[in-house]
């Protein structure tokens, strides 16, 4: 993960094989929760029973399964699939910081609120652990960001993600 002078310096002496720009997502009201979004009944915590789900539901985000024993992952489920989920990439107390990652919905899902739900939920439970909440998003995630935006999260810089192989 770069800032994009550094990526352009080492592009010169090395191949780009791949180039990402991402930004970087705070929760800007530390300590305070997110609103509360309606239906939460909705939605279900995510646990070591449901990795079959999650694999069947992966590859639409990434994941590790590991992440299910010390995070915070909430899914919705339609007719018994797994059709929307999210979750604490990394929670950590001690350094009283959470990343929320793995988010993603079915593309025939899409448009319902579910990752807004997921989002809102996960953020008030995490505020009430950390004060500083954070993510990143593909910059060109648009309906993505406006989620994350809609939820009260704000930009708060960028970086390219690329891997470089020597000429």
């Amino acid at each position: 993960h770069l800032s994009e002078g550094p990526a352009e310096i080492l592009s010169r002496h090395y191949r780009t094989d791949s180039k990402n720009r991402f930004l970087k997502m705070r929760w800007p009201k530390r300590g305070e929760k997110s609103f509360e979004y309606p239906d939460q009944a909705s939605l279900v915590r995510l646990t070591p029973h449901h990795e079959k789900a999650i694999r069947e539901f992966v590859p639409a985000v990434w994941f590790d399964p590991r992440l299910l024993k010390d995070g915070y992952y909430f899914g919705v489920f339609d007719q018994g699939q797994l059709v929307s989920m999210g979750g604490s990439s990394l929670f950590s107390k001690a350094y009283d910081v959470a990343v929320i990652g793995s988010v993603g919905t079915r593309e025939n899902h899409l448009r319902r609120g579910y990752c807004a739900r997921i989002i809102n939920h996960l953020t008030q439970v995490l505020a009430e652990q950390v004060s500083f909440i954070g993510l990143n998003v593909l910059a060109d995630n648009e309906p993505a960001i406006r989620c994350y935006l809609k939820c009260g999260f704000e930009i708060h810089s960028e970086f390219w993600e690329c891997k470089f192989e020597k000429y």
